[in-house]
Formats: structure tokens, sequence, C-alpha cells
């Protein structure tokens, strides 16, 4: 199909070949099918000849289905004008070889779909009739193949891997195409859908092209590539070859049954993995037996490819589309233990190290699984006897930072199947871990204080029951503390801290998370009541004690210690020292990749103190780029929405920009309104308009909202007695 369009892209590659030909005789040319290999070469050879360095039409020998080496020198030796006089392949090499000598320019072959060779057996005998003809080095040849070949005798020789086209290649073929089609904004997400594949373009491109009727716009093929992609591209209606589902499934079968079975396993993980997940969850034992029998005989075939130095693999999409619709997986409940086994416990020793000195192998570990992590999430569906422990291990250690890197808005939906397994198997402490996890889902990543609460609340009342004070115990009376403290109820959140102090301090902590988390929290909430010279103590003492365990300032857990020490100063009205800490914790949240939360968090401090310093231009650069983080995670972390929209409110406040001041503000006031009403953040943006209101000479506005804020003055009072708004 795509010999009818023009050629697209892969300029570097035609440019690097013809640099090399004149002296270079054998052209090795591999991919994935329907990557545009004989496209290429169909290409390269009329630019040859543009450019006269090739006089002749070259030789096309196309070894599709071929099963007798022999079949291969029809094309040539009609070219010659030889007789095929019976002889063995090894002698009319030698023919065409004596022939091409008495010839004055150079005679080129192309070997157009060799991987049809290999899987004849007749690999060996190829290799040794080319090598014969390269021996005259008037002879080039191109091969094109889906798998590589061995040409280790041949030495003048370049091998090329093509590559899928770019996002700019890709969306100029389609687009060529398609010339009457007006992609809009869907242009990019038709191409993305179609990984880089000129087939797949071409056929959406004609799909499009061709309906007259115009009922199919690109935003249904958006749709339809998202729901089911392989049928999409696979209409009956087209030439079997030009159906990618057709295409594919006869690439892979290909294979012995019993690589296909391997590979139909490998790609339940559906992101990239390792030579140990491999050997795990095909249920070997041997990683050099899989990596030798398994995975490099279907890497050679371009069915997986190497996807970093770190010695990891990937199967592209379009063949994991067409390996999950037409090959079944058996024994597949037994797979699926396999990977969760695989990957909890992978987490689980992701989650310890993250409070270690070693947090960025975390980090990194966390980005190169998150596709395989949310899957584990979502594989709870399938939760059995053996799998409901490492579901629960898992949803025990759903920090804030696994949240974040892992699991994604979908993640209520974890914890969701996580308590109906708890309460199916009417394990009730288990019930109330998962509440607990729930909790800092809504608190931490969702936002949503209120229901946070809820949920440690429901934990807490469980395991009161059991008057157990253990770990579990403390740590929710700690979580409650902190989602307290943020709702602005200051003084019941100390009370919650304090009975976590106690737990922690019974079971022996001192250099523990949770404790250090319990003495931050105190530090905080006992600044938010202006008690200084406790909070001051607090504070220090927790940077003291982090350091000792991570024996560097490199941690995001110091930057947010620093950030924390910056709000202290800045209520104590020192605002040189506030910045000093603001900026020292947000250049070290930003060199060790801390979540962008915690960086929000920062960026909003400094943004502050810029504000006071008159420095407006590189307050509001601070928040534009805290912006543009958060529309990564649309639905999550509605509270740091809050924080920066507020943060933008006051720098148009001190501006006196009034008019862009008010809609950032009712923003502000609508996100806190709904995750925490009386929070004192959302008195202080009432407070706010209210001002604004008045300087734009909107009385009765300021008024209403001023009575507002008065009515809840008395709950307030006890909670923030020295607050300068109450």
């Amino acid at each position: 199909m795509d010999i009818q369009h023009k050629f697209v892209g892969r300029e570097n590659i035609v440019e690097e070949i013809i640099e090399k030909w004149p002296y270079i005789q054998l052209f090795e040319i591999y991919g994935i099918r329907s990557v545009g290999k004989s496209r290429l070469a169909n290409h390269l050879l009329k630019q040859l000849q543009e450019l006269k360095l090739m006089t002749s039409n070259a030789v096309w020998v196309d070894l599709k289905n071929c099963v007798q080496i022999k079949d291969a020198f029809w094309p040539i030796l009609m070219r010659l004008e030889l007789v095929d006089q019976g002889y063995n392949a090894k002698f009319l090499a030698e023919k065409v070889k004596s022939k091409v000598q008495s010839s004055p320019s150079s005679f080129v072959i192309v070997f157009d779909n060799a991987e049809d060779i290999l899987d004849n057996g007749l690999e060996d005998v190829f290799v040794s009739i080319c090598a014969i003809m390269l021996e005259n080095k008037q002879i080039k040849i191109i091969v094109t193949s889906t798998t590589y070949l061995n040409f280790e005798e041949t030495s003048a020789k370049y091998r090329i891997d093509l590559p899928f086209l770019t996002e700019a290649e890709a969306l100029e073929l389609m687009k060529s195409a398609a010339p009457s089609v007006d992609f809009g904004p869907y242009a990019k997400d038709i191409v993305s859908s179609c990984t880089g594949l000129p087939l797949a373009l071409l056929i959406v491109a004609s799909e499009l092209e061709q309906d007259a009727s115009k009922l199919l716009t690109p935003a249904d093929m958006v749709e339809l590539l998202m729901k089911c992609r392989v049928k999409v591209l696979s209409d009956p209606m087209f030439p079997s070859e030009d159906q990618i589902g057709y295409v594919y499934l006869s690439f892979i079968r290909r294979l012995s049954e019993r690589l296909q079975q391997d590979l139909t396993v490998l790609n339940y993980i559906p992101g990239s993995f390792n030579i140990q997940q491999a050997t795990e969850i095909l249920g070997q034992s041997s990683e050099e037996e899989v990596a030798e029998e398994i995975i490099l005989p279907i890497a050679r075939r371009h069915m997986v490819e190497s996807t970093d130095v770190n010695g990891r693999f990937d199967i592209h999409g379009m063949l994991r589309d067409c390996l999950s619709e037409y090959i079944v997986i058996r024994n597949l409940p037994e797979i699926r233990k396999r990977f969760c086994r695989i990957f909890s416990e992978l987490l689980i020793k992701m989650h310890d190290k993250f409070e270690t000195n070693r947090f960025q192998e975390a980090v990194i570990c966390f980005n190169l699984e998150r596709q395989n992590f949310r899957k584990l999430f979502k594989d709870v569906l399938h939760s059995t006897d053996e799998t409901y422990p490492m579901f629960i291990h898992v949803a025990m250690s759903a920090t804030e930072n696994i949240l974040h890197y892992c699991i994604g808005s979908e993640g209520l939906c974890f914890f969701d199947h996580c308590l109906t397994l708890t309460q199916n198997f009417k394990r009730r402490r288990d019930e109330a871990y998962i509440h607990k996890a729930y909790g800092s889902a809504f608190t931490n990543v969702i936002g949503n204080l209120v229901k946070g609460e809820k949920h440690y609340r429901k934990a807490l009342d469980i395991l009161l029951e059991t008057k157990t004070r253990d770990y579990h115990l403390a740590e929710t009376y700690q979580r409650i503390g902190w989602n307290l403290g943020i709702q602005g109820k200051t003084v019941d959140a100390l009370g919650c801290l304090e009975k976590a102090m106690e737990i922690e301090t019974e079971l022996g902590m001192t250099l523990e998370n949770l404790i250090l988390q319990t003495i931050a929290s105190k530090a905080i909430f006992t600044t938010h009541l202006w008690d200084f010279k406790e909070a001051e103590k607090l504070h220090f003492e927790n940077l003291r004690r982090r350091r000792l365990v991570f024996k560097t300032d490199n941690h995001p857990y110091i930057g947010s210690v620093m950030n924390n020490i910056g709000l202290m100063y800045e209520r104590m009205g020192n605002m040189d020292e506030a910045y000093k800490y603001f900026r020292e914790g947000l250049d070290i949240k930003k060199a060790t990749n801390a979540n962008e939360k915690a960086i929000i968090i920062s960026q909003k401090n400094v943004a502050h103190c810029l504000t006071r310093m008159g420095r407006y231009d590189e307050a509001m650069m601070e928040m534009n780029e805290a912006m543009k983080m958060l529309e990564k995670f649309p639905g999550l972390y509605e509270e740091a929405r809050a924080i920066v929209t507020d943060g933008k409110a006051r720098i148009y406040m001190h501006m006196r920009d009034y008019h862009r001041a008010i809609p950032m503000l009712k923003q502000a006031i609508k996100i806190r309104k709904d995750l925490s009403p009386e929070n004192i953040n959302t008195v202080e943006n009432i407070v706010l308009y209210a001002k604004a209101c008045f300087h734009l000479a909107k009385y009765s506005e300021a008024k209403e909202n001023i009575e507002k804020v008065l009515e809840m003055q008395p709950r307030l009072s006890k909670t923030h007695p020295r607050e300068f708004c109450v």
C-alpha cells in the first residue's frame, strides 16, 4: 500500500547509505514487519540512479515464500542472460560473479523479505552464495529482513535497524495520503495510536480519504483506535497484506508454538521488563537459558527490542494488540499470580528504599515500572486466596510517593476492591489498613480532606477495638493529625499527634520515618499556634534526625523540612530567613526529583516571598511553572491547585490588579470549600476576595463575604485564636 504514496522521512538513513555506497558492498536493512524496509530500499535505488551512482536498474528478488535457494536466482539469471543448467546454487553464484566481472558497471541485487530464507532453513547456503558473489567488487547487495542474518564472514557491510517514523514524519505521511481530510486537533492522537508504522498510517488515511459521506471523522477515528485498534486497522475490504491483524499474526506465527506462547506470556507485562522478570513470569529458573532460548530468538526477529542500557526489553504496541487479540494465554490464573508476586515484591522494596538515602533508585524504578505497577493495581480484580496477602501488603505500602508515581486517579478503584476483599475474607484488621491507605489517597493525592478524615476515622475505630498499641495505631493517629491540621483544626490535630508520639516512644522509635513525620507535623501545627519557641525546637530536631538517617541534605524529605522551617520564620516576620529556607527547600526538591506536589508547595512559598519583595514577575513565573506541572494530573492534587491559584491571586492583590485577582480567588475558594469548608486558608481567601471587591467598589459583595467570615468567627477563634484574618 505505501508504495503508492510519496516517500517520507528516513533522510538521514538514505544519506548515510549514499555516503558509504562507494566502499560498502553489503547493506542489511532490518526492522519489524511493515516498518518500511522495502519502501526504503526502493527509494534508495531511485536516489542512487538520480546521483548516477548506479547506472543500470537493480535486480529485485522477492524471497517471500522462497523454499529453494535456486528460486532466488531466476531474476538474476534472466538479467544476465544466463541459463540455469541445473547446477547447484553455489555454482550459479560463481557464474554470476564471473559474468558481472566482464561488465563495465556495478551490479546491484536487492533481496527483499529475506526472513523467509531463515524460516525455511536456508540461511547458511544463502549467506554463502552472497559471500561468493561479493568476491566480485562490482556486485552490491541490499538485504531487507525482519530477522537478523549471519553475515559475519563478510567484511564490507553496513547494517541498519530501521526505526519507526517520528511524529513529524508520521504526520507528513498521513496528511499526504489524505489531502482532503481536515485532521484538526486529532492528527497527533491518530499518529500516536499508529505508533510510527507507515502501513497503519496509510490505512487510517485511506479510510478517512475514501469516506465520501464524511460520516467518519478524525475524532471518530481517534475513539475507534483507542477502543479496538487492531480491528480498525484490519478492514477485510483491504487485501490481506494491507491488514495489520493479518500481517502481524502471520509474523507471530513464524515462531515455534512454544515461542508464540512465551511471547504471549511476556506480553502480560504491559511495560518494559528485564531478564529476571521475564524468567520469573515464564516460570523458568535460569536467566541465561531464558536469554539464549527465548529473548534472543524473538529479539532477532524484532518482536522485542532492547529499550536502554539497563538490559530492559519491550514489545511493540501494535504487536502487543495482536497478541492480546489472537493468542490466548494458557493457564492465565498462574501467570497473573506470578505477575502479582514479581511486582508487589518490587514495589514494596522500592517503598522501603524511598525512606533511605537510596531514594533516587526508587524514583528511577517507579518511572521504569509505572505501567507494570498500574497493572498490578488493576489486577486486584482477579485476587485469589494466594494473591490476597500480596495486595493487602501493597495497599499498606501505598504511601504518598507510591500513589504519586504509580497509581494515578485509578488508584481509588484499587482501594475500593481491597476493601471489598477484606470484608469478603472477614479480615477486620486488614480492613483498617485499607481505610488508612484510602485516607492517605484522599488526603495527599486527591486532595479531599473530609473524605480522607472519614477513612482514617474508620481505621482508628477498628484498631481501637483490638486494644493493641502498635505501629498501625500510631500511624493512624499521625495521619489523622496531619489531615486535621491541614483542614485547619490545629488543636485537634496536635492532640492526635501527641497520641501518636506516645505510642512511637513506647515502641522505641527514634529515627524511623513514622516518628520523624510526627515530629514534622507537630512542628508545623505548633507554628500555626504561634508557639515559635517549641516549633523551632521541633523543626531543628527533625532536621538533625533526618540528616542522621540520610547522611546528606540531598533528599526530598530534607527539602520539605527546609520549607517548613521557612514557614515558621515567615510567621515570625523574619522574611530574609524565610526566603533563604524556602529557596533552599525548593532547590533540594528540584535537584532530587521530588514529586510535583512537593515542588509546588515550595514554589508557592518562594513566590509569596518574592511578592513581598515586589519581584512580581519572578513570583508569577514560579506560579505559572507550578500550574503547568498540575496540568499533567487532571483530577489529582486539588489542594495543590488551590495553593497555586491562591498564590497567583496574592500576586495580583499586591500589584493592585483586582480584576485579575478576583477570578483566581473565586477558583481557590471553590476548590477549598469542596475539600474543607472552614479551612483557615479558605477563610483567608474569602477575606482577600472581600478586599478586592471593596477596591473595585463592589461594596455589597464585599459586605456579603465579610458576613460569611464573621459567621464562622466563633468556631475559628477556638482553633486559630491568633490568626490575623480571624
